[in-house]
């Protein structure tokens, strides 16, 4: 249980980090993750290609004070292009859309996904763009 991840398919050269997020987690578990995977394992790619998928499908809920610490990730994602929630529950993707509307320049860096392949689909149609 917790915060879990790899490279998507065990393959860095997807170039695209998959998260599970478990359980009941807390943010200092994400962020704990963040520090000694996700952030070492995204500097070994390119900027412009280096994604994140955030599956919450096991996940029952978000911790507190979510709007402060997605918003935190978010900012701090400068080494990474985009981030897909995945399965989230309603809360999750209002989160996302607060968080859009009220930090705009973040806007294309984040986006929600119902599936994997989803969530797939929308960074190789976000690479195609770029």
């Amino acid at each position: 249980m917790g915060v879990s991840g790899t490279w998507l398919n065990d393959q860095p050269e997807t170039e695209i980090v998959y998260i599970i997020l478990e359980g009941n987690w807390t943010w200092d578990d994400f962020f704990q993750f963040v520090d000694q995977h996700l952030d070492p394992m995204l500097l070994t790619v390119d900027k412009r290609k280096g994604c994140v998928i955030c599956d919450m499908t096991k996940s029952p809920r978000l911790p507190m004070d979510a709007i402060t610490q997605a918003t935190r990730l978010i900012r701090r994602g400068t080494h990474w292009d985009l981030t897909v929630v995945v399965g989230s529950n309603a809360f999750a993707k209002m989160l996302v859309n607060v968080i859009t509307r009220l930090l705009p320049n973040l806007a294309k860096n984040v986006a929600t996904a119902e599936t994997l392949e989803q969530a797939i689909t929308l960074i190789e149609t976000h690479r195609a763009q770029d």
